[in-house]
């Protein structure tokens, strides 16, 4: 499992990764290969334009007001609008956003509990 882990293809809690390069994402998926997690890469953007390295000035811009949630490591804060459900947009901290720092990762996310298989 650690070699699975070092080469990308298992997270640190066992769950595979699968990568698309042509559609620059990533997909965490379940063991019965639903899909947990997207994690767009910096091609990706929304219909607005933003994602992977957009601000919070940029994302209020596009999508309207934007909270701010700590969040644990390895990124400390999380960026959400209201249009975009279940899409959050990563920094490494909250202060460092509010200061004009772009996002370094967009996570989307479902409704399921990953340990709900």
């Amino acid at each position: 499992d650690f070699q699975m882990m070092e080469s990308g293809l298992l997270d640190m809690d066992g769950y595979r990764i699968v990568s698309f390069p042509r559609l620059d994402i990533q997909v965490r998926l379940n063991r019965y290969d639903r899909i947990l997690a997207v994690w767009p890469g910096p091609t990706v953007r929304t219909d607005k334009g933003t994602g992977v390295g957009s601000t919070v000035a940029e994302l209020e811009s596009a999508h309207g007001e934007v909270t701010l949630h700590e969040v644990p490591e390895p990124y400390r804060c999380s960026a959400s609008v209201a249009e975009l459900a279940h899409v959050n947009f990563l920094f490494p901290d909250c202060e460092q956003a509010r200061a004009g720092a772009p996002s370094v990762r967009v996570f989307i996310g479902g409704d399921d509990d990953p340990m709900d298989e």
